[in-house]
Protein backbone atom coordinates (compact mmCIF):
# COMPACT_ATOMS: atom_id res chain seq x y z
CA UNK A 1 0.00 0.00 0.00
CA UNK A 2 2.75 1.90 0.79
CA UNK A 3 3.81 2.07 -2.85
CA UNK A 4 0.98 3.10 -3.98
CA UNK A 5 0.56 6.63 -1.42
CA UNK A 6 4.53 7.05 -3.11
CA UNK A 7 2.84 7.42 -6.55
CA UNK A 8 5.59 3.97 -7.38
CA UNK A 9 2.54 2.03 -8.22
CA UNK A 10 -1.02 2.76 -9.68
CA UNK A 11 -3.75 1.10 -8.04
CA UNK A 12 -6.66 -0.86 -10.49
CA UNK A 13 -10.02 1.16 -10.68
CA UNK A 14 -11.79 -2.49 -9.10
CA UNK A 15 -9.34 -2.17 -6.37
CA UNK A 16 -10.06 1.33 -5.82
CA UNK A 17 -13.46 1.17 -5.99
CA UNK A 18 -13.03 -2.02 -3.54
CA UNK A 19 -11.51 0.34 -0.94
CA UNK A 20 -13.98 3.10 -1.20
CA UNK A 21 -16.95 0.72 -0.75
CA UNK A 22 -15.02 -0.91 2.76
CA UNK A 23 -14.93 2.38 4.00
CA UNK A 24 -18.75 3.28 3.12
CA UNK A 25 -18.07 6.75 1.63
CA UNK A 26 -18.06 7.82 -1.98
CA UNK A 27 -15.20 8.97 -4.26
CA UNK A 28 -15.87 12.03 -3.85
CA UNK A 29 -15.48 12.15 -0.12
CA UNK A 30 -11.88 10.18 -0.87
CA UNK A 31 -11.15 12.90 -3.51
CA UNK A 32 -12.38 15.84 -2.34
CA UNK A 33 -8.74 17.30 -1.91
CA UNK A 34 -7.82 17.13 -5.00
CA UNK A 35 -10.46 17.06 -7.73
CA UNK A 36 -10.96 21.06 -9.22
CA UNK A 37 -14.38 20.51 -7.98
CA UNK A 38 -14.02 19.53 -4.57
CA UNK A 39 -14.94 22.50 -2.94
CA UNK A 40 -18.37 21.87 -3.83
CA UNK A 41 -18.58 19.03 -2.09
CA UNK A 42 -16.95 19.91 0.62
CA UNK A 43 -19.71 22.43 1.14
CA UNK A 44 -22.11 19.81 0.45
CA UNK A 45 -20.69 17.78 3.16
CA UNK A 46 -20.42 20.79 5.71
CA UNK A 47 -23.88 21.35 4.90
CA UNK A 48 -25.50 18.13 5.28
CA UNK A 49 -23.34 18.12 8.84
CA UNK A 50 -24.47 21.60 9.91
CA UNK A 51 -28.09 20.49 9.34
CA UNK A 52 -27.88 17.95 11.82
CA UNK A 53 -27.31 20.77 14.89
CA UNK A 54 -29.68 21.84 17.02
CA UNK A 55 -31.46 24.85 15.57
CA UNK A 56 -29.36 27.78 17.34
CA UNK A 57 -26.40 26.25 17.23
CA UNK A 58 -26.60 25.86 13.15
CA UNK A 59 -27.78 29.76 12.72
CA UNK A 60 -24.39 30.83 14.57
CA UNK A 61 -22.32 28.72 12.29
CA UNK A 62 -24.02 30.12 9.30
CA UNK A 63 -23.99 33.57 10.99
CA UNK A 64 -20.12 33.17 10.71
CA UNK A 65 -19.71 31.92 7.82
CA UNK A 66 -21.30 34.86 6.20
CA UNK A 67 -18.98 37.01 8.29
CA UNK A 68 -16.39 35.27 6.38
CA UNK A 69 -17.81 35.51 3.59
CA UNK A 70 -18.29 38.97 3.88
CA UNK A 71 -14.82 39.58 4.96
CA UNK A 72 -13.53 37.80 2.21
CA UNK A 73 -15.40 40.12 -0.60
CA UNK A 74 -13.99 43.01 0.55
CA UNK A 75 -9.98 42.07 -0.18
Amino acid sequence: MSCVERGVYGLPVDKLVDIINYLGCSADEIFVDVIDKGVITKASILSERISELPVEEQERILDIIDALVVSAKKK
